[in-house]
């Protein structure tokens, strides 16, 4: 479902890198990823989610976000199936920016959904940053070798 919105240099988000969220529920956006993100044209504005069957938070630079949903037709009278789609992908969003430190603020509903803890590791995966319980990526990392 996610053909790549059109930009001049192509998101390439990779890596891991651990960080804390902080009392504050701030984490650290490292600055490879924050820099990979302007360089490819988009900005600090970025948007959370959390698929349910993995209860990883994904964030995407905001543009990137809104291209690759509207590319998506949407029907006039919507069957069950688009329904959660719209639900989940435009209801079950939280708008997010960094600040000039880089931190992004965590919203609480965020944090259940992701069942964070305070150690994460932020994990590129191409064109967005996923947001881990850091052993939850230890598992998976292991999984994947």
């Amino acid at each position: 479902m996610e053909p790549i919105p059109s930009t001049e240099k192509k998101l390439f988000l990779a890596g891991e890198y651990d960080a804390l969220l902080d009392d504050k529920n701030r984490i650290l956006v490292c600055a490879v990823f924050r820099n990979e993100i302007l360089e490819c044209g988009y900005n600090s504005s970025l948007i959370c989610r959390v698929a349910k069957n993995d209860r990883v938070a994904r964030l995407y630079p905001e543009k990137y976000y809104r291209e690759m949903i509207a590319q998506r037709e949407t029907k006039l009278v919507s069957d069950e199936d688009e329904k959660k789609f719209i639900d989940s992908y435009y209801g079950k969003v939280f708008p997010l920016t960094w600040d000039a430190q880089g931190r992004v603020g965590i919203p609480d509903k965020i944090i259940k959904r992701a069942a964070m803890g305070r150690e994460l590791t932020l994990v590129g995966t191409s064109n967005l940053v996923a947001i881990w319980k850091r052993q939850a990526w230890e598992d998976r990392a292991e999984d994947i070798d």
